[in-house]
This record gives structure tokens, sequence and C-alpha cells, in this order.
């Protein structure tokens, strides 16, 4: 199965596959943009992140940023996914920038922040920012 066109927009190096809103069906994160070519070239950097909701039978709704809280500006590289005891943390490492952080937890919520800063929760509707365990 193909993709959504919002999903081919940019070129995509970090995607990762889990069932984000607990829905019981996987859904996928993606992240890219590459901004290495010659000027006369240009940029492919039209991406912002994208969530993409699975429904079990190998498609994929996509959510978009303002929607899904999932917003990854510049030039992103790799999704990982870290098991907390408040829930699933996703970082996504960035070309030359900090990573960022997107947390979830029991209710299907998402947002997205720097990485001194995590929110809460993915997918859905956003929420305002926490401070880190640093407390910055």
């Amino acid at each position: 199965m193909p993709l959504p066109d919002e999903a081919q927009l940019a070129p995509v190096y970090g995607i990762l596959a889990t069932d984000v809103d607990h829905d019981g069906h996987t859904d996928l994160l993606l992240a890219g943009n590459f901004d290495g070519f010659k000027p006369e070239i240009g940029r492919m950097a039209s991406s912002y992140g994208l969530l993409l909701r699975g429904h079990g039978k190998g498609t994929f709704t996509p959510v978009r940023a303002p929607l899904s809280g999932f917003f990854v500006p510049g030039q992103a590289r790799d999704i990982a996914r870290i098991r907390t005891l408040r829930g699933d943390l996703f970082v996504v490492a960035r070309n030359n920038d900090r990573p960022l952080l997107f947390r979830t937890n029991d209710r299907p919520t998402v947002a997205a922040s720097r990485a001194r800063r995590v929110v809460a929760s993915l997918p859905f509707p956003r929420t305002s920012s926490v401070p880190s365990a640093r407390g910055r």
C-alpha cells in the first residue's frame, strides 16, 4: 500500500511504527527533510513531521501537526521510543539541532517541545508544556 501524499512531501529519515493512540492499530510517526543540496537545486524541507493513524488493514490517515501536536521542524534523522513509568517518550533526533521530545500517557493527546521541556501527550488535542525534571 502506498503512503498518503502528505508522507511524500520531503525525504523521510525517521519512521517509528507504534500504537500512538492506543486503539490497537499500528500508527506511524514520520520525520525528515534535507537541506544539503547545492543552492541551485534547492531544499527538500516541506515536512514538519507527520502522524499517520493506522486502521489495521495496511491503510493510514494523515493527522496534520496542528491537530496532532507532532511538529518537527528542521532536519530530523531518527525517532526512538523510550518506555517510562509515565508513559512512552518519543525522541526525535535532528541534524545540528536539539532533539525534540514527545510524551504519551493514558489519555490520547499530543504536544511537542524542545529537549529541555516535555509535554503530554500523543495524539489529539494539544496540551500545555510541563517542566522537565531538571526544572528548565
